[in-house]
């Protein structure tokens, strides 16, 4: 998720510190205000059950919008829900007409969505709006979406293709929007209920597994009743995102993530290998560290504007945010982070994702059960939304940043040796 650099405000007590994944400098002191300060964390969980939060969709429709659109059209009732609300089948369209011009190299969508509609066909049963999407582009073009797709799988003419879908999503054809919107809709489900398929019991496994260690450490940090509340709330609910081939990665590609999780949404997703074009599946043990990874970041204190995420405000926190999450993530699968040894020192495994802010995350952990300071249980628990303290916050992120930052540069000394 992209977010624009935060002004920052100048107070007594700071440091600026940038992290190795971090694109500009995380001042301490804000953001411990930040996290400290009054936040509506209750909110995403009452959305999320009233089905207004985001699906994850190029759409970028609501549980509501999307029960809307498709209930009306499997009842025969879309042309009164366009009557009654035309911009909420509108929307969908429109955002995906936007989207046309924001593909990277790795994730054409016009290409992606003649293709993927070409592979959907002879599940068309399954996916609403597929077949009638294929007798208006018949009658538009005098060719179906097979044929289409095929031709444009085939010559890859990126610009043909994003011409084309640009043709049928400008809102000047009502048949066709209506269409179009049934469509989106349509294969937001099936994403979601492929993801499911594939995972859900792994998503199940790490749920309970995550309940239990977030319960276990926040007894011995004092984790506040109310905050463990809203923490196991939120991994109950935490469910698959609508994977969607048009909205973003949905393969490891270009970006290098394994997965992914957008604040306010409690949806996440697990990335396949490769890219676009040659998607892989991942092995079970790989699926499982990055579900709970992804479901961390799920339990984490968020607002619902994505304002925050954990240990992550606007403009600062990313590293701490990451380390934790891997840290926790790892704790919950019931892997060893460290390894202690001969001399005393703690290596960690160097194939663990952000495994600097890991380690960091694990020292502080040891650190504070050998009572040798209180840095981990203050940053755990504000992680769950429990701060009260900005100063002893700022105090907690300080020690995790340049410890974090000393560990950088001795690796970065050790490769160039």
């Amino acid at each position: 998720m992209n977010e624009a650099p935060r002004k920052i405000v100048s107070s007594p007590e700071h440091m600026k510190v940038r992290g190795s994944y971090e694109s500009y400098e995380t001042d301490t002191y804000q953001l411990a205000a930040e996290l400290a300060s009054g936040q509506d964390l209750d909110r995403l969980v009452n959305d999320f059950d009233k089905g207004s939060t985001y699906l994850r969709e190029v759409g970028g429709m609501c549980v509501l919008e999307r029960d809307g659109i498709l209930e009306t059209y499997e009842d025969g009732r879309l042309n009164e829900f366009v009557r009654e609300l035309p911009e909420l089948v509108e929307k969908p369209v429109r955002n995906l007409h936007k989207r046309i011009s924001s593909g990277d190299d790795n994730q054409k969508v016009g290409y992606n969505f003649f293709c993927k509609a070409r592979n959907l066909l002879p599940y068309k049963d399954q996916v609403p709006g597929l077949d009638d999407l294929d007798t208006l582009i018949r009658r538009k073009y005098r060719v179906g979406v097979f044929e289409l797709g095929n031709m444009i799988a085939v010559e890859k003419n990126y610009a043909t293709a994003d011409s084309l879908l640009g043709q049928i999503t400008n809102l000047t054809d009502l048949e066709m929007t209506k269409i179009v919107a049934v469509y989106l809709a349509g294969i937001s489900k099936v994403g979601e209920q492929i993801l499911e398929r594939s995972y859900g019991e792994v998503l199940r496994k790490a749920k309970d597994d995550t309940r239990l260690s977030v319960t276990n450490i926040g007894r011995i940090t004092g984790l506040k009743p109310e905050a463990l509340g809203r923490v196991l709330a939120q991994i109950d609910r935490a469910t698959f995102g609508s994977y969607d081939h048009l909205d973003g990665m949905v393969t490891t590609g270009n970006s290098g993530a394994l997965g992914d999780y957008q604040g306010g949404t409690l949806r996440l997703e697990v990335h396949m290998k490769g890219d676009a074009g040659s998607p892989k599946a991942r092995t079970p043990q790989e699926v499982l560290s990055i579900i709970s990874h992804e479901l961390h970041h799920a339990a984490s204190a968020q607002s619902v504007e994505a304002r925050r995420i954990g240990l992550k405000s606007i403009g600062g926190g990313l590293e701490a945010n990451e380390g934790m999450t891997e840290f926790l993530s790892q704790i919950s699968s019931g892997f060893e982070v460290l390894t202690r040894n001969e001399n005393g020192s703690y290596s960690i495994r160097e194939d663990l994702p952000y495994a600097i802010p890991t380690s960091t995350i694990a020292i502080l952990y040891q650190q504070y059960l050998s009572g040798f300071n209180n840095h981990f249980a203050i940053l755990f628990n504000a992680y769950h939304g429990d701060a009260d303290s900005v100063d002893e916050l700022r105090k907690a992120l300080d020690a995790f940043y340049v410890k974090n930052n000393e560990k950088l540069a001795l690796t970065r000394t050790a490769s160039n040796h």
